[in-house]
């Protein structure tokens, strides 16, 4: 009743403009600036060998995707560029090593199980690589002492050599041309290697991974010696080669039964099993 009475002389002096709102709404809203952070140009956002920052992490994202957009802008040839290029090193990397069977190993060259082999090596070997890299665990806690180990046990030095530098080239293409890692692959290979070219006995392992572990851990010294500002976390980064070094012998003597009984290749291990007058 009182609603009723008041209706008659009370009258709305305010009303709603629904376009109006709208203009303000789409107003403020322009007036928001998406723009976290500028970065000057020619800024300096991140010294080389210094840690990353979240800050610094999300600054180098914004410009890897500025810059991807920019190569699309530019067309499809200049974005796939990039990627082609991988391609074209990983396949030349692979081509020098199947010149060299060609050349001078030429019944390896001639074996398709040896061949298949001998990728399939090299596809654990990334594998395990990738698994470090998705941790984030740094170049000396990869385990790339695993192809020339088995390889060398399989074949022979020669070919433990020449797998070694392709693998230092592939490694060096996929981590964007990082000398340090490649440099570390060719000494590592290297020593593996030559400490491997006459494993006679099972218990001979135990001799590379001496060598392996220390061979690593001098590598470490030596590199982060020769850094300006060397990383405070040099105790684990010794721990961490010695411990990648560990594990690609332990990955070599899983694997190295597999591919002689797998694909039929006849070693000095398997020889010397065989000689037993109790088999």
């Amino acid at each position: 009743y009182y609603y009723l009475v008041g209706r008659s002389f009370l009258h709305p002096n305010l009303r709603f403009d629904q376009t109006e709102y709208n203009r303000r709404l789409e107003t403020e809203f322009a007036a928001i600036s998406d723009v976290q952070e500028v970065v000057k140009k020619n800024e300096l956002i991140v010294r080389s060998g210094k840690k990353v920052t979240p800050r610094q992490e999300r600054i180098l994202e914004e410009m890897a995707d500025v810059m991807q957009g920019q190569a699309a802008d530019k067309g499809l040839v200049v974005l796939a560029a990039p990627a082609a290029a991988k391609v074209l090193l990983t396949i030349g990397a692979f081509a020098l090593l199947f010149l060299y069977l060609y050349l001078f190993r030429r019944e390896m060259f001639n074996s398709s199980n040896r061949l298949l082999a001998l990728l399939l090596v090299f596809v654990l070997q990334l594998v395990f690589v990738q698994v470090a890299v998705h941790f984030n665990l740094p170049n000396f806690a990869y385990p790339v002492a695993m192809v020339p180990i088995i390889l060398t046990v399989l074949f022979d030095a020669e070919v433990g050599i020449i797998s070694s530098f392709v693998l230092a080239m592939l490694l060096g293409v996929m981590h964007r041309f990082d000398f340090t890692l490649a440099l570390q692959t060719v000494v590592l290979g290297t020593a593996s290697t030559l400490i491997s070219r006459e494993t006679r006995k099972r218990s001979h392992f135990f001799r590379i991974l001496i060598v392996v572990v220390i061979t690593n851990m001098f590598y470490i010294l030596l590199v982060e010696g020769m850094k300006l500002t060397p990383d405070k976390d040099f105790a684990n980064l010794l721990g961490l080669g010695a411990v990648a070094g560990s594990f690609s012998l332990l990955f070599s003597i899983f694997f190295i039964p597999f591919f002689e009984s797998l694909f039929g290749i006849t070693t000095d291990l398997t020889l010397l099993e065989l000689s037993d007058l109790n088999h």
